[in-house]
């Protein structure tokens, strides 16, 4: 019995260290990887350095140098399949309307074709009281952030000078086979509109342990405009939420 190491011929990279094997099996090369039996790797062991960062150089199994360790490290990140995340594009017709006391904020908006472009349907939220829609994502598993992105429009041209437009974001968790959660907020940091009737497309970044969120669990949300706090004392018209996860 023998302990080996398994690295590939081209190079010496280490691939696996197996302890205890049976001698015989690894006397050849196979497939472009080759096999040193008992090496003496009992600094590398102490030291704790990865197998994958060993090398053999022909003599003796040392550690890489910092160079090849970040060679490495870059051709295994080029080589990685990414994962792709959902985006969810929330539209005006297919908003929940918050119109009962189980929302957060338990006030109806209007939905209405834009009046400078009627094949744009959209959401106004008015600047008097705090008002907003819902919606529900499935937060996928082992995502750490998501960006919360909304595409508007002021209804009336703001003038003389820029004004500001508070959001708040609302969620809770919806858990298989358990009660739903409690609401929380976050108080999305403040937007600057121009003087301008153009759409403006706007996004926050978010961290899911800062929302209190659950990854691989359905949420139920609701965004809304404040009213009260901002400066833009006009309604704005929302063509699209969308919300990315990373």
């Amino acid at each position: 019995m023998s302990n080996v190491l398994k690295y590939l011929t081209v190079n010496g990279y280490g691939i696996e260290y197996k302890i205890s094997v049976n001698t015989p099996d690894y006397l050849n090369p196979v497939n472009g990887y080759s096999f040193l039996i008992d090496p003496d790797v009992t600094a590398l062991l102490t030291a704790q350095v990865p197998v994958k960062y060993w090398k053999y150089n022909g003599v003796a199994v040392v550690e890489m140098s910092v160079a090849e360790k970040n060679a490495l490290d870059d051709e295994e990140l080029n080589n990685k399949t990414p994962i792709i995340y959902p985006v969810y594009h929330i539209k005006p017709g297919f908003v929940s309307q918050a119109d009962t006391a189980d929302w957060p904020v338990n006030r109806a908006t209007t939905v209405l074709n834009d009046p400078l472009n009627t094949a744009l349907k959209t959401v106004q939220l008015d600047n008097a009281l705090e008002s907003g829609f819902g919606f529900t994502l499935k937060v996928p598993a082992s995502i750490k952030k998501f960006v919360i992105s909304v595409w508007y429009r002021p209804l009336t041209l703001p003038g003389g000078v820029d004004r500001s437009l508070k959001f708040r974001f609302y969620t809770r968790d919806m858990v298989d086979n358990a009660p739903v959660s409690a609401w929380r907020f976050d108080g999305l940091s403040e937007l600057i509109v121009p003087q301008s009737l153009n759409y403006q497309y706007e996004s926050w970044n978010k961290k899911l342990t800062a929302l209190g969120c659950t990854a691989d669990t359905f949420i139920q949300c609701q965004l809304t405009r404040r009213g009260q706090g901002d400066t833009l004392e006009y309604p704005i018209l929302i063509n699209e939420v969308s919300v990315q996860f990373s």
